[in-house]
């Protein structure tokens, strides 16, 4: 990965620099050293390494960048920076220039920004950048007489912090190196042995004044500290030790060499040491202690040093032991709560998931796994990274569709520095889903994401958006004045009708119109007091008394409204009001006018009742001389007298039938007729029928055969109009029959689909429909001839039935008459029905031709 890299290293050819060149050099790196002001320094480390050199002064903006520029033109951009370069300018404070300040924070420090912020823009752009900044330890611990090396390194350290951060998204990193005191050309350059006497007699100083601060500042120390030596003895302790293990006081504590517990517990608090002094690293352990006559879990940390003092160094280790007991109940608080809190997520629908600093995922409840499709198996064990994740989800075509992913996924990753408030979105999948998303930063680091399908929801939402337009769009164009009043009596909604009715409209808050504010205006609009106040009660009723009424009130202007309260679920109150006035003066026109032609109706009645009873007694009495003279009682006529006088007495008998006919028509059309009904003998009724008819068929020179089996049985109904349909039907047959023809006349039982009897009375001819009997028969109107047919009719309908006029099959017509036998329980019907025939059944119910028929 080093082949081909450039390196750039500040201060490059002494010292630490000068190291640090070669050993890039020997990786593979093509670097450039950098120098201020030693040109011979500079050419001898070129001479001997082979490594370009550089001169600009790293502390002045413009040079740094001219010099960069010409690195990436002669070598290629900078992907490794390293910030060696600096200066001391040691003194006191109380002594120290404001030109030794700034010549060492611009050369250590500044320095430091001008390099960097030329060579970040380049390692954006290609995604890659390593950035090691050179530190110190006085920038942790300080030194005397070293204020403004200390704080310019102290500053180095944040700021490396800084830009890592920024640079993490885009794989660039930054670290410092801290060296501790390192023997370099910088520190040994000391003018004479005086001034280093000097400096050793205040070292020594400051190290008695330091060795009492250590003294004081571990007795100030509320937790135990102690010190190990090689053997793991006690050396130093401080008070609070000292009291943890019942001693007088720290000497004795070290002395008598007592630890913080005894037995198992002592071995392992030594071999904590042991195993820290060998590691080289700080290491903790968890114990449970008695300190203090009281049970406490203590947090034991050691720290391996070592002592340079004397000729043979040694390894030293140092132990605090903190009181971590209310972590402890804190922590099993947390772990009831943490499991409390997982016990709820895992049954939660919403998708929820946290991952941690590292940005991996942490912690996810099935809904995750379900709404993603993912193993949980895999993300428990494997727990991705979110960059990861985002990547399967791709490949899954599970994410939204974007033209830049690789930008897309930085930026997803970047909100794990960058987000500090939740923040919440939608998200579009390419199957069609909608998901609601919210992302929120974790106290401890991290995020917090939640995903919840609202596929469903945005649809309801359209739906029922398009809904209340749909709605409110059809009020509007309603052409009835419509308003609705909230559970609070304000108006909430009216359509422009009612606006324009009203002369009201609704406001914002309090001031829309209130439901009593209304009313109170309505009476003004009424032209009766009795009528507004019923509606103002009506509609003011508690919500609990409430009952949709309707009614007609006149208001000014010769109106009549329509109105109907309907009061809604929520308390409120739908008011409506619709202009009537044009229907109210048709319906009252339309009722005149009904009284009118019911007065006509009863007037014509009494006319038809008069005429029949004045023109019945003339016509009976010119049909009685007319059969006296041509049954010659008063003397002998010869043959034309005779037909004359029978034609005569005919005449006068059709005139009283249709009379007759003409009076039951009236009866029936005014809702006077009834029905006699009784249980009668159906076949004997339709032989007398036939029978009677034989006067009129001698006449015509006609037949009436009678296929109707004298045997047929019985039925329910008025036995008089079913005389008179069957004489109607077939004095009309015999009318339109020519001479020689013949009339049959038949009957038959038949029930429907849901059990009911009919009986079928059909009458067939061979003539010719001349009455007009189909058209009197279906319309109901008086057509040629057809009286009769329209009594018929009228009738049949009255018994409930039906009549159909139709061609026969030879020639002819055939009228058949479906008539409900009303025949049910034969314990309903009166005693004398036993004496009636028996019902046939199967081929006896079937119509038989009579014993004359040919």
């Amino acid at each position: 990965m080093s082949e081909g890299r450039v390196a750039l290293v500040t201060g490059g050819t002494r010292g630490i620099g000068a190291q640090i060149s070669i050993e890039l050099k020997e990786a593979g790196y093509r670097v450039v050293a950098n120098y201020g002001g030693n040109d011979a320094a500079a050419e001898k480390f070129k001479a001997e390494t082979g490594i370009p050199v550089m001169k600009f002064d790293v502390s002045d903006f413009d040079s740094v960048k001219a010099a960069v520029e010409q690195i990436t033109a002669e070598h290629g951009p900078v992907d490794v920076l390293v910030n060696n370069a600096g200066i001391t300018r040691d003194s006191t404070l109380h002594r120290m220039s404001s030109e030794q300040w700034h010549a060492v924070i611009e050369t250590n420090l500044t320095s430091a920004f001008n390099t960097t912020r030329n060579v970040i823009e380049s390692m954006r752009e290609r995604g890659f950048g390593r950035i090691i900044n050179v530190t110190s330890m006085n920038g942790q611990c300080g030194q005397i007489g070293q204020a403004n090396y200390a704080a310019a390194k102290s500053g180095m350290k944040g700021f490396t912090k800084s830009v890592a951060l920024e640079g993490a998204a885009k794989n660039i990193t930054v670290n410092n190196v801290s060296p501790g005191y390192t023997d370099t050309e910088m520190v040994r350059d000391v003018t004479d042995d005086g001034r280093a006497v000097g400096r050793l007699s205040r070292e020594a100083a400051h190290l008695g004044k330091a060795h009492a601060h250590l003294r004081a500042t571990l007795a100030a120390v509320p937790y135990p500290v102690w010190v190990r030596d090689a053997d793991l003895a006690l050396t130093l302790c401080n008070e609070a030790y000292a009291r943890a293990v019942e001693a007088p006081d720290p000497d004795i504590a070290v002395a008598e060499n007592r630890d913080l517990s005894s037995g198992e517990t002592a071995r392992e608090l030594r071999a904590l040491a042991a195993r820290s002094r060998a590691a080289g690293v700080p290491m903790s352990d968890r114990f449970h202690l008695v300190i203090d006559g009281t049970r406490k879990l203590m947090e034991v940390t050691e720290a391996p040093f070592g002592d340079t003092t004397d000729a043979a160094p040694q390894r030293f280790t140092v132990g605090l032991a903190h009181d971590i007991s209310a972590e402890e109940e804190l922590e099993g608080k947390l772990a009831r709560e943490q499991a409390t809190r997982s016990g709820v997520l895992e049954h939660l629908s919403t998708a929820i998931a946290i991952f941690g600093t590292r940005t991996n995922l942490i912690y996810h409840n099935p809904a995750f796994a379900r709404l993603w499709r993912l193993d949980p198996d895999w993300l428990r064990e494997a727990q991705p990274t979110y960059g990861d994740l985002l990547d399967v989800l791709r490949d899954q075509r599970a994410l939204p569709e974007v033209p830049d992913y690789p930008a897309f996924r930085a930026a997803e990753v970047e909100r794990f520095t960058s987000l500090i408030d939740p923040v919440e979105d939608l998200v579009h999948l390419p199957d069609g889903k909608t998901l609601r998303r919210v992302l929120g930063p974790q106290p401890a680091g991290g995020l917090l994401l939640t995903y919840e399908d609202v596929t469903d929801t945005l649809s309801l939402e359209r739906s029922f958006n398009t809904l209340a337009a749909v709605q409110r769009e059809t009020l509007d164009h309603l052409h009835e004045a419509v308003a609705v009043f909230g559970a609070d009596g304000r108006l909430k909604l009216a359509n422009p009708a009612f606006e324009t009715l009203w002369k009201t409209s609704v406001g914002q808050g309090d001031s829309s119109p209130h439901l009593s504010a209304f009313l109170d205006m309505l009476r003004d609009h009424f032209t009766d007091e009795n009528s507004w106040r019923h509606h103002r009660f009506a509609v003011l009723s508690p919500p609990n008394m409430r009952t949709p009424h309707r009614g007609r009130v006149a208001v000014i202007g010769g109106k009549a409204l329509d109105y109907a309260c309907v009061p809604l679920p929520d308390g409120g109150v739908l008011l409506s009001y619709n202009d009537v006035s044009d229907t109210a003066r048709i319906e009252q026109a339309l009722r005149e006018r009904a009284e009118s032609l019911s007065a006509a109706s009863m007037l014509r009645a009494d006319f038809i009742a008069s005429l029949s009873y004045e023109l019945r007694t003339p016509l009976t009495t010119i049909a009685g001389f007319s059969e006296m003279l041509y049954g010659e009682y008063h003397g002998s006529l010869n043959a034309q007298q005779i037909d004359y006088s029978q034609s005569i007495a005919e005449t006068a008998h059709d005139l009283v039938a249709i009379l007759d006919n003409i009076a039951d028509l009236v009866s029936i059309e005014a809702g006077q007729a009834a029905l006699d009904v009784d249980a009668f003998n159906l076949g004997d009724t339709v032989a007398a029928v036939v029978e009677g008819s034989r006067a009129i068929t001698r006449r015509r020179a006609v037949v009436v055969e009678n296929r109707c089996p004298a045997d047929f049985g019985w039925m329910i109904g008025d036995q008089a109009r079913i005389r008179q349909i069957l004489m109607h039907l077939i004095g009309a047959a015999i009318k339109d029959s020519p001479a020689g023809s013949r009339v049959l006349v038949a009957a038959h039982r038949a029930a429907d689909e849901d059990e009911v009897e009919w009986v079928s009375l059909t009458v067939e001819d061979e003539g010719g429909d001349t009455g007009g009997r189909r058209s009197s028969a279906n319309s109901g109107l008086i057509l040629g001839g057809g009286l009769t047919m329209l009594l018929a009719r009228r009738f049949t309908e009255m018994h409930g039935g039906t009549i159909l006029v139709e061609p026969a099959k030879g020639g002819g017509t055939q009228v058949t008459c479906r008539i409900p036998s009303g025949r049910t329980d034969p314990m309903d019907l009166p005693d004398w029905a036993d004496t009636l025939p028996a019902i046939p059944t199967g081929d006896a119910a079937r119509p038989r031709p009579s014993a004359n028929a040919p």
